[in-house]
């Protein structure tokens, strides 16, 4: 009964957090002598430094003082859960390695991991997580550097079968899957063309952050090819977008600040957005476009991400932060 009783708490956390509940699975663990326990009760009261050296205790008992290169901190751990563990092909010691090594430490119990290799190194590591399964995974990154082929339909579905309750995918390279990616993600974050748009509509995604250019990339796709990628066809239920991570242009190149206006303005149907976020504002001129677009559309709220200088809003429902220094 007691079994059946953690199982369905921890179920319902995975789908979704709630500190009550959270507060009963930990009494549960506790009394059965699982520091994830005193862990999430931790973190659920006002940290202390006394509290902060006996999180370090608690960790060091469920996890020891080190693996795969990873010395734990106490922000490596939340609510009973690893997060910000990134895993890569280091040396000697595979990606694969690295994670198979993590999880015979702390088992599913993982919140957030990062990827990074090529795409057999990918495959190989996808292997690993779905022999486990990650019901706790609520976000996930994947950094894939060497080819423009997505990944194998088959490994791509292992992954989603073995990360139900993910809500956060973070994709950097070209074209690593194709729609509809992930069923349970509502929060898609990509930088460069990450994905392929297929048949099927990525549907569960609300809001997309999407950088133009890949880290390593040193040119910007077409304007067109920016717009398709947020078409109503492959995001029928997008409403809020964040272009705020294209930032100032190199000298010479094309302009991010100017290629988000031209893409708002080659974007269909947006007046389906109600939010918008963009990197910043320099002129009247740009001011002026962006008044044009929010009367076109009157659900739209625009927000600039930063300035440098004080600026009035010509419109009420254009939101321009306090300038930073």
């Amino acid at each position: 009964m007691i079994e059946t009783h953690e199982a369905s708490l921890a179920a319902s956390l995975q789908r979704a957090w709630d500190p009550e509940t959270a507060a009963v699975y930990a009494d549960v663990l506790t009394s059965r002598g699982d520091p994830r326990g005193e862990l999430i009760m931790i973190d659920l009261a006002e940290h202390t430094d006394a509290l902060l050296d006996r999180k370090r205790e608690l960790i060091q008992a469920w996890v020891g003082d080190e693996i795969a290169g990873w010395t734990w901190q106490p922000h490596d751990v939340g609510h009973g859960l690893l997060r910000g563990f990134a895993a890569a092909t280091t040396g000697e010691h595979t990606m694969a390695g690295h994670l198979a090594t993590l999880f015979t430490a702390v088992g599913p119990h993982v919140s957030n991991l990062s990827l990074h290799g090529s795409s057999v190194e990918l495959s190989a590591a996808i292997d690993v997580i779905s022999d486990l399964g990650l019901p706790w995974l609520h976000a996930l990154s994947i950094h894939r550097s060497n080819t423009n082929t997505p990944i194998d339909k088959q490994v791509w579905e292992r992954l989603i079968d073995a990360t139900p309750n993910l809500r956060e995918l973070s994709l950097i390279g070209h074209s690593i899957a194709v729609s509809p990616i992930h069923p349970a993600i509502d929060t898609l974050r990509l930088q460069g063309l990450a994905i392929a748009i297929g048949k099927q509509p990525i549907a569960s995604v609300t809001h997309l952050d999407f950088a133009f250019a890949a880290n390593t990339d040193l040119t910007l796709p077409s304007v067109d090819q920016l717009a398709a990628m947020v078409n109503p066809r492959a995001f029928p239920v997008l409403r809020t977008l964040d272009l705020s991570r294209n930032l100032a242009p190199r000298a010479g190149a094309m302009g991010p600040r100017t290629a988000v206006l031209d893409v708002l303005g080659a974007i269909e149907q947006l007046e389906r957005f109600e939010h918008v976020r963009i990197p910043d504002v320099v002129d009247e001129a740009t001011m002026a476009a962006l008044v044009v677009i929010l009367v076109r559309c009157p659900g739209l709220v625009i927000e600039l991400a930063k300035v440098y200088q004080p600026l009035e809003s010509p419109h009420p429902r254009l939101i321009i932060p306090s300038p930073r220094p």
